[in-house]
């Protein structure tokens, strides 16, 4: 487990850039500080582009306080994009309280959170069992999947 960005974290001007893979997985990687990002973290941006499949399953970003979790797999202060890759799946990510203490938590963007999220021409893209929250407790859950201030989704296929 790392503090932010469980596979890659890239801070300050850096972004990350995936582009023209065979394949790439990001499996059960975790976060445990403020930033978030349980497979990728970058305060720059993401772009992941041109590859033949991509799935980020079962990643999380998980605080044992009473404060903001976002992006289970991926999370970024400026953009992310996705685009033109052949098969993208994000399945069963999550950001997550882990306290138990009955206070507000605040949970935003299962699988993705960023200032803005593009996804255009992928031929499949797919989103499913992605989460936010804590069971039986009190909170401000927002975007099971994604949560940004603006999200583009354009010309993909499935």
């Amino acid at each position: 487990m790392a503090f932010t960005g469980g596979a890659i974290w890239a801070n300050n001007e850096t972004s990350v850039h995936l582009h023209n893979n065979e394949y790439l997985e990001f499996t059960s990687n975790k976060a445990n500080k403020n930033n978030g990002g349980g497979a990728i973290y970058s305060k720059s941006g993401v772009l992941i582009s041109e590859n033949d499949n991509v799935a980020f399953q079962y990643n999380g970003h998980i605080i044992s306080a009473s404060t903001t979790v976002r992006g289970g797999a991926i999370a970024s202060e400026g953009e992310v994009r996705i685009q033109d890759n052949l098969d993208v799946l994000f399945d069963s990510n999550y950001a997550q309280s882990s306290t138990s203490v009955l206070d507000m938590h605040r949970g935003i963007g299962g699988a993705i959170y960023a200032n803005q999220i593009t996804l255009s021409d992928n031929t499949k893209i797919k989103f499913s069992n992605n989460y936010v929250g804590r069971d039986a407790y009190p909170g401000d859950y927002h975007g099971g999947a994604l949560y940004s201030a603006e999200i583009s989704i354009s010309s993909n296929g499935e």
